[in-house]
């Protein structure tokens, strides 16, 4: 379940996102929109793949994600620019494809956490990261920061975001929280398949 995000003027209604002469092809806006979502990826990725199984998939070599960074076309990369058709407007096609999402999240809150963070990235002049090649090697990619690789260790990085807690209500988030604990509890020494069998019985 990827989500495609991509930006446009509120008063001319044009893409935004776009600059040919920037790498990757993505604007200084677009870029800074991206830093918000990887600054905060390791606390979204507790709204946006809920599930104990969730980060079963979330590694390296899965298609997936295996790292937090930007990347032109790259399949490992959580955020990915993608590619466009050569025979129509690349403004209007482009986009940034955010890559740890599952069907267990609750969709409106996983749009809202990105467009929250992207935002943040514009309005505290987040800088504007390095845009990795499609290709890249393992020793290559080493350095960059990785997920988390569980529910629980997500859910711990977003009781540290002060920055991500804050966009959400009180309520909501201590039940969001409470509520995956318990998920956790009840698979607790479970094998992946049987793991993974429970949550689809629910989902």
């Amino acid at each position: 379940m990827h989500v495609h995000l991509s930006l446009r003027d509120a008063e001319t209604g044009e893409p935004v996102l776009f600059d040919a002469g920037r790498p990757g092809r993505l604007s200084e806006l677009g870029g800074r929109f991206a830093a918000g979502i990887l600054t905060h990826a390791r606390a979204i990725t507790a709204i946006t793949a809920p599930s104990p199984v969730s980060f079963l998939r979330l590694t390296p070599h899965r298609w997936s994600a295996g790292g937090v960074f930007l990347a032109e076309r790259n399949r490992e990369a959580l955020l990915r620019i993608c590619p466009t058709g050569a025979n129509e407007d690349a403004a209007r096609q482009f986009n940034l494809e955010f890559r740890a999402a599952d069907a267990t999240a609750n969709p409106w809150l996983v749009i809202g956490a990105l467009v929250r963070a992207g935002l943040r990235g514009l309005t505290a002049g987040y800088a504007v990261p390095e845009v990795w090649p499609e290709e890249c090697t393992e020793a290559e990619l080493s350095g960059v920061p990785s997920l988390p690789g569980s529910l629980e260790e997500a859910l711990d990085e977003l009781d540290k975001d002060d920055v991500v807690r804050g966009w959400f209500d009180g309520d909501l988030l201590r039940t969001h929280v409470d509520v995956k604990r318990t998920e956790l509890a009840l698979v607790e020494g479970l094998e992946r398949e049987e793991m993974c069998r429970r949550i689809a019985d629910v989902y």
